[in-house]
């Protein structure tokens, strides 16, 4: 019957983990053309992204990155994937001692034996490139996060300086009428919202629970619920 054949083409595009491609609107591109590749700055600077988590943890068609906290930032940074081998990655990258000692907590790597696993939405950072700059695109159509509908989770977990670790955050766009007031984000009707994020574009409002091995050390208010 065409209504089972029908439900169990569905079923099967769901349990492969694949969405038919949404039509691209006229001037955007996406990973398939081949137009969207790595920034000027970037380790691999002028390479085309592919579908699928790459070698540093950033799966951009997914809207995910999972690896080492470390492998967030040092793309961008000009320098390649951390494979969790601390010593063996600066005597092959000196430079890279220049970001702290790892005994250091306020330290870069300090962070290095934490693994992070961050998701967000079309709103936060889209599939696409529709502004031509050759990389995809922040807060789509906006000029800022401030009513997008914007959001991203962090769960990070593992060692920090040799102590147990695990956090949850989540930062959402505030609504169009929040007030930022001395680093906080409060609605019309003066209920906090969260931290301000330092984000690259203002308008991201936050919340966490930070964890240890000795329990519970942070609970951000208003609570974690807040956003659905």
């Amino acid at each position: 019957m065409p209504g089972k054949r029908v439900a169990l083409v569905l079923l099967v595009v769901v349990a492969l983990g694949c969405w038919p491609a949404a039509a691209l609107a006229e001037g955007c591109v996406d990973i398939a053309s081949g137009q969207i590749t790595y920034p000027p700055w970037h380790h691999w600077a002028g390479r085309p992204v592919v579908e699928g988590y790459d070698a540093y943890g950033f799966d951009y068609v997914a809207q995910r990155f999972s690896g080492w906290f470390v492998n967030s930032e040092l793309g961008f940074m000009g320098l390649p994937p951390y494979q969790g081998d601390y010593a063996a990655y600066i005597a092959a990258n000196p430079a890279a001692a220049a970001l702290g000692d790892p005994a250091d907590p306020t330290s870069f790597w300090s962070l290095k034996d934490l693994q992070l696993d961050l998701k967000w939405n079309e709103a936060y950072r889209s599939r696409t490139d529709c502004n031509g700059d050759g990389w995809f695109d922040r807060h789509p159509g906006r000029s800022g996060y401030i009513g997008s509908g914007a959001w991203y989770t962090n769960h990070v977990g593992g060692a920090y300086l040799g102590q147990s670790y695990r956090s949850f955050s989540k930062v959402v766009a505030v609504p169009a009428d929040a007030r930022l007031v001395n680093g906080w984000w409060y609605a019309a009707d003066g209920a906090q919202l969260g931290y301000a994020a330092p984000d690259v574009a203002p308008g991201m409002a936050g919340v966490f629970d930070l964890l240890a091995g000795c329990g519970v050390l942070y609970k951000g208010a208003p609570g974690l619920g807040r956003w659905r």
